[in-house]
């Protein structure tokens, strides 16, 4: 905020009255949204200023309203809902003045605020759970979006039928990058998103990194030549492959030492499907950035605690061999009943069979997750690689966390803006395990005891009386 100066900051909050979130930023609200929204900020700037557009509007070609108010006009819908919330229609905007003043549809019509800063404009939205407003890391990343013009871009290829990000299916990314009510979603996060096909063109200058998500098809020798282009000009990538389609991504990842073997991992567990994995996160990856999980990942490890874990539905092991890069195992299944099954791995029949004859193999430790750092003359090139695609998706997936961190890491931790809190110390209650035994004695059996004593003295002298 100090980087903003003393230019001011306009703030608007869009509300529709037919729209998403519009109960909690309507004006009987307002005492919430301005003090324990924005207050937090204005102090530490006052040039900040709050403004608001009452209006009204329905998405095109969206029926839901019809639908709940059948035979009624757009407008007679938003007067019977001015009527509920007890406010006249003149206060709200038709749809015809809200569209030429700013076209809001790509905010799907919900509640959401619009900052200006110098010409440059930011959202900060809402989300539909209890806490509704963003959290601070939204409104650092849009504060620093506005003070240096710019957020890091990410392109995912998209000619091999790679995992989607305008997809919402649940193997799909777009809840990870473009899904604005997503609290994770880069796009939340100070991040531009979008994709390209390398068969069409060379890695835009722009791009901060590159995510090859589960080609399903073969990569044509022009896309490989671009990404090898790319890396050689010290170019940040994700890969993330999958079982059964290791040959779609193994050629383009033999010049950085590494290799999708062979097989599926198993992990027979008493609960699980053998193919459902999980390892452990490392010490290595609780460094990837201050993200509140991977912090307290790294207290349970300091402590030798059980650690996190992450979960992998279908991978693949990780070959690495020397090629000049420094390499991190994030992700292992070190200590666990974890083996690869060479052939063809069925999940929903009995458990699976270690058979050494039909080239099933064991390692000490699988790794599934890792990432590569080398010095490229000016560059820190760095590179993440999984053996699995789906552990960043919707199949059960509470693995969010570690897609920010990668992309906090690619970019020396410049967005998403995580900002931890440490616990406080108790400076107050000094007393230690022995005092307090003793304290537990006198206040449990010495003082009832004596109450209990003194009680009975009184009854039996009164009744002798």
């Amino acid at each position: 905020m100090a980087s903003l100066g003393d230019e001011p900051v306009e703030v608007t909050l869009y509300t529709n009255l037919i729209g998403g979130g519009a109960g909690r930023a309507l004006p009987e609200n307002r005492q919430e949204y301005v003090w324990k929204v924005w207050d937090p900020y204005v102090r530490f700037k006052p040039g900040i200023n709050l403004k608001y557009v009452l209006y009204y509007d329905q998405k095109d070609g969206d029926s839901v309203q019809y639908k709940r108010y059948p035979g009624k006009s757009l407008k007679e819908i938003a007067e019977q809902a001015s009527e509920l919330t007890g406010y006249s229609m003149s206060k709200f905007m038709p749809p015809s003045a809200i569209r030429k003043m700013l076209d809001l549809q790509p905010e799907d019509l919900r509640a959401v605020m619009q900052l200006k800063y110098k010409g440059r404009t930011v959202f900060l939205r809402t989300y539909d759970d209890p806490v509704f407003w963003p959290n601070e890391e939204h409104f650092a990343a849009a504060f620093k979006w506005l003070a240096e013009g710019k957020g890091p871009k990410i392109y995912f290829t998209s000619a091999d039928l790679e995992r989607s990000i305008y997809k919402k299916g649940e193997r799909e990314y777009f809840h990870l990058t473009l899904g604005k009510l997503s609290r994770n979603a880069l796009i939340n996060h100070g991040y531009s998103i979008d994709t390209l096909s390398l068969d069409e063109q060379e890695v835009p200058a722009d791009a901060d990194a590159l995510v090859v998500a589960d080609p399903k098809t073969e990569l044509s020798p022009v896309t490989q030549q671009r990404i090898s282009n790319y890396l050689k000009r010290g170019g940040n990538m994700v890969f993330a492959g999958e079982p059964g389609k290791q040959e779609m991504l193994n050629p383009v990842l033999k010049p950085l030492g590494v290799q999708l073997a062979k097989g599926t991992v198993v992990e027979v567990t008493k609960d699980e499907m053998p193919h459902m994995v999980v390892p452990y996160i490392t010490w290595p990856a609780t460094d990837l950035a201050d993200d509140g999980k991977l912090l307290a990942q790294k207290v349970k490890l300091a402590r030798q605690l059980d650690t996190l874990r992450a979960l992998h539905p279908g991978v693949v092991n990780l070959e690495i061999a020397d090629s000049g890069f420094s390499v991190k195992h994030l992700l292992v299944t070190k200590d666990r009943n974890a083996w690869v099954k060479a052939g063809k791995l069925v999940t929903d029949s009995a458990t699976p069979v270690f058979t050494p004859q039909e080239g099933d193999y064991t390692i000490d430790s699988v790794s599934t997750l890792i990432s590569l750092n080398r010095k490229l003359g000016t560059k820190d090139q760095r590179i993440i690689i999984a053996g699995d695609a789906d552990f960043l998706s919707r199949i059960r997936g509470q693995n969010g966390f570690l897609w920010n961190a990668f992309n906090g890491w690619m970019n020396h931790n410049s967005f998403p803006i995580y900002v931890p809190r440490k616990e406080p110390l108790d400076v107050l209650l000094t007393i230690g395990p022995k005092p307090a035994k003793l304290m537990q004695v006198i206040y449990v059996w010495i003082l009832p005891g004596i109450l209990l004593l003194t009680g009975i003295i009184l009854l039996v002298r009164r009744k002798r009386k």
